[in-house]
């Protein structure tokens, strides 16, 4: 049996290692080689772009609690790349696993994991980061790395249960001369409720707090004169909400868009090739990450200083004047 004859419901969460359904095999191996390119890239460059974050914020840096974040965050991404070559195998086999039952499970999971932890700290940090700026002075008396450090590892924590479902419903499926690890068996309202949780929880609501946060920290930097409008910090925090919304937009609409499909019936010719390129675009969040929050980091830390240098002269003008 080929590959565009297999009508596969293989991933972490939702849909997207399907084949390219239809009679057109040159189209099918042409993403499953794309993808493997893409696994491949993400993989080399984020087990090296966050491992050098690991050894920076966990070996070399002071220890702060937004360095504890970008530890925690690096540690995701470095856990997700390290995951991809057990993807990158199923599909260089043309969708065979070879791995057993139990990795079967595990993977997919630490898949779902990684995803939900690595979306959740990129919250965190966006609001820890709105209240150091808008609440500068509880920030320094409060905030601190073991208050991040437990925060970090309740975000592990409620990753880990809302990725349960991959474990569970992840089975061996035996189909022709290939052994998948696939989730066909999955009732199909928890397959529906799965795709809109993962929306909601993963995507729309974390969109939301995040460009609340920097939108907030934008209107108060520009009030309060910290910066030059249009300053690095200001296109720095554009290009995390720009990366986020490019990176897993795609990949939300286009599950969304297969609920609306019946689950019997093989998948659009467009809809299985915008699939597989969309989950490729959202592993790419992985090697961004790294990136974007190192550059925030420094911007971060001289604007906070700022803004408790001003409020303490504020106090001092108060207290002269009485």
């Amino acid at each position: 049996m080929e590959p565009e004859d297999l009508q596969l419901t293989n991933s972490s969460e939702v849909p997207h290692n399907v084949p390219v359904t239809g009679n057109d095999s040159s189209i099918n191996r042409a993403m499953q080689v794309s993808s493997i390119v893409i696994y491949v890239v993400t993989c080399i460059l984020g087990v090296l772009g966050n491992g050098l974050v690991i050894w920076a914020t966990g070996f070399k840096l002071k220890r702060t609690a937004y360095t504890v974040w970008l530890l925690s965050l690096a540690m995701v991404d470095f856990t997700f790349s390290l995951v991809l070559p057990l993807s990158i195998t199923e599909l260089a086999l043309g969708y065979h696993w070879p791995f057993g039952w139990l990795l079967c499970k595990v993977h997919f999971w630490m898949l779902s994991l990684c995803e939900h932890a690595s979306i959740f700290t990129l919250v965190a940090i966006s609001v820890d980061r709105c209240i150091s700026v808008v609440l500068p002075v509880w920030s320094r008396n409060h905030r601190c790395p073991r208050l991040s450090a437990l925060l970090s590892l309740g975000v592990w924590v409620v990753a880990a249960f809302l990725s349960a479902p991959a474990f569970v419903f992840h089975q061996l499926v035996l189909q022709g001369n290939r052994t998948l690890c696939d989730t066909m068996f999955m009732p199909e309202a928890w397959y529906q409720a799965l795709i809109l949780k993962f929306f909601l929880s993963a995507f729309l609501l974390p969109f939301l707090v995040i460009a609340a946060s920097y939108t907030i920290i934008s209107l108060r930097l520009r009030w309060g004169r910290l910066v030059p409008s249009g300053g690095k910090p200001f296109r720095v925090m554009a290009a995390i909400i720009l990366a986020f919304l490019l990176c897993w937009a795609p990949y939300n609409i286009c599950s969304i868009l297969v609920l609306l499909q019946p689950r019997s019936e093989p998948l659009p010719l467009p809809l299985s090739v915008g699939m597989r390129l969309s989950y490729s675009l959202a592993y790419f969040n992985s090697i961004i990450n790294p990136i974007l929050y190192i550059f925030m980091w420094q911007d971060f830390t001289d604007l906070l200083k700022k803004s408790i240098q001003r409020v303490n002269n504020q106090g001092d003008s108060t207290q002269s004047n009485l």
